[in-house]
């Protein structure tokens, strides 16, 4: 993620359909603020930008070469709830298997923001998916809205506080976005 303070740019599509990425022009601009979580910790739905833990880096299989990367979530679970991804009972993926889901303490989220219909995640992703997750002080449990492309707590665990760098609050589209 290109980025100065306060302002970033979207590089993937992690985060599609709420953010589209790109290279260049391509990619949406999203400003962030630090400043409300000063008066409140983050909320369940809020979209942030945060400095990823280095085990959360897919481009480096040499634990010695990973690094923090900037990327943007949504915050899907908060300290105190129990996050869980698994079958949902509804519909299925366009590959015929099973949708997924996320349940947020015992109850299915409605999450009208997702791209598609999430398939069941990959290998590697252990951490609140087919068992519940305890989401722990001070940790935070985040998603991408693309859940099928989207490299997020699924794969390396509830993300500290202290790593969250600001609340997206203005999203500026980029010019050469279809719509």
């Amino acid at each position: 993620m290109i980025a100065q303070p306060g302002r970033y740019a979207i590089p993937s599509a992690a985060m599609e359909p709420t953010l589209h990425g790109g290279d260049g022009l391509a990619g949406d601009r999203v400003f962030t603020s630090q400043w409300e979580y000063r008066f409140h910790p983050p909320q369940f739905g809020d979209i942030i930008v945060f400095r990823a833990p280095a085990i959360a880096d897919g481009e480096h299989t040499d634990p010695a070469e990973k690094v923090e990367n900037i990327l943007i979530k949504r915050i899907i679970g908060v300290p105190g709830d129990r996050i869980e991804v698994k079958p949902s009972g509804r519909g299925k993926t366009p590959d015929g298997e099973p949708a997924y889901a996320v349940f947020r303490n015992g109850a299915e989220l409605a999450e009208p923001y997702i791209k598609e219909p999430m398939e069941p995640p990959g290998p590697g992703a252990t951490h609140g998916v087919n068992q519940p997750l305890a989401i722990g002080a001070d940790h935070y449990f985040v998603m991408g809205d693309n859940r099928n492309d989207s490299n997020d707590s699924r794969y390396w665990g509830a993300l500290d506080r202290p790593r969250i760098l600001g609340k997206v609050t203005t999203i500026l589209p980029s010019p050469l976005r279809k719509q």
